[in-house]
């Protein structure tokens, strides 16, 4: 029963006297609020506290069974942490017991939790709304044009609906997706003569995800017929290529949440320098005991592999050579925007 299991966060807002909607900065200090799921219940039946957050009974409504857009995610990233934090003060053990269950069974971080942990659940986001092409959601924003002495037009813009109401001297106008990231999939079926030539797999995203089948079997072709395929500029396409979605903030700017990137198989690094995907248990492990992975920049050393995070929020991860033959599953070939579009290589 969903609503009784969110009695303890419902409490303890009420407790603390909530003054406002994680996800709109509404003031609930004198209304009746909601206890939402970020990740939807209905997605994956999860009760656990750092899933549970105040929301205003409308903007809840709103939001329904749909994911956070990463956005919006950063955009309300103090709030969320805010309610974490009186949480965690409030069921320390149970908080640190779940949300090491989110981190793949990593115990919190004694220092910098927040930020670790904030990162896990934008990755597990954006892979749910990848893996159960699920629409990203945020709450509805007005902007007013000013004219000399009145108030002459409004566009409310409805992101749930992609639909954009154009409110103009009283008169109604609706005009059709006005916001679409979402990338244009394919079945197998129905691109497999132009597999590897014009279309590529997308496998996934990272970081950090569950293995990939396929890397582990070498054997992309075979996994890849049951998986969607995108789009992609000729020039990066070829065998043994495949498509990752950006999931992680590590990379940013180089990779930002929500890019598609190609990268090609490859067990071994060709050269110092290069963007992989790094599979070292360093990373930590997920519920199987599989190595999860991440997108990292790969330095050499003459003893070491050092995996670098181009965000300076995180630190670099330094692996000997001797105990980590083959520490990478791919190597970026280039990124393309979330719907197909190419973008510059930096």
């Amino acid at each position: 029963d969903p609503d009784r299991e969110t009695r303890d966060a419902r409490l303890l807002y009420e407790r603390i006297n909530v003054t406002e909607c994680v996800w709109s900065a509404k003031s609930i200090r004198d209304t009746r609020f909601d206890v939402d799921h970020v990740i939807p219940f209905v997605l994956w039946r999860n009760n656990d506290l750092w899933n549970l957050l105040p929301a205003h009974p409308s903007v809840n409504n709103a939001k329904r069974d749909f994911l956070p857009a990463q956005s919006l995610l950063r955009r309300r990233r103090d709030a969320v942490i805010g309610y974490w934090e009186a949480l965690r003060d409030a069921f320390t053990e149970r908080f640190d017991r779940e949300a090491s269950g989110l981190c793949g069974g990593i115990p919190l971080q004694r220092g910098n939790w927040q930020t670790a942990l904030f990162g896990r659940l934008a990755e597990a986001v954006e892979i749910t709304a990848i893996q159960r092409c699920v629409p990203r959601w945020e709450p509805a924003v007005i902007h007013f044009a000013e004219t000399p002495g009145r108030r002459s037009a409004a566009a409310v813009v409805y992101p749930e609906k992609s639909k954009v109401r154009q409110i103009d001297e009283g008169v109604v106008r609706e005009t059709s997706d006005a916001r679409d990231d979402t990338p244009d999939f394919h079945d197998y079926e129905d691109i497999c003569c132009e597999a590897y030539t014009r279309y590529l797999p997308i496998v996934g995203a990272l970081a950090a995800g569950a293995p990939f089948s396929g890397f582990d079997i070498n054997d992309l072709d075979q996994e890849a017929q049951t998986l969607p395929w995108l789009a992609v500029p000729e020039r990066l396409c070829g065998k043994n290529r495949f498509v990752l979605r950006i999931a992680g903030d590590s990379m940013e700017p180089e990779l930002s949440i929500g890019d598609c990137a190609v990268f090609e198989y490859h067990r071994t690094s060709r050269q110092s320098g290069q963007i992989v995907i790094a599979n070292i248990a360093e990373l930590g492990t997920v519920s199987d005991l599989n190595t999860v992975h991440a997108v990292k920049r790969l330095i050499q050393t003459p003893e070491h592999w050092v995996f670098r995070s181009a965000n300076p929020r995180y630190k670099d991860i330094c692996v000997p050579k001797n105990e980590c033959a083959y520490p990478i599953l791919g190597v970026l070939v280039g990124k393309i925007g979330a719907c197909g579009k190419p973008f510059t290589m930096r």
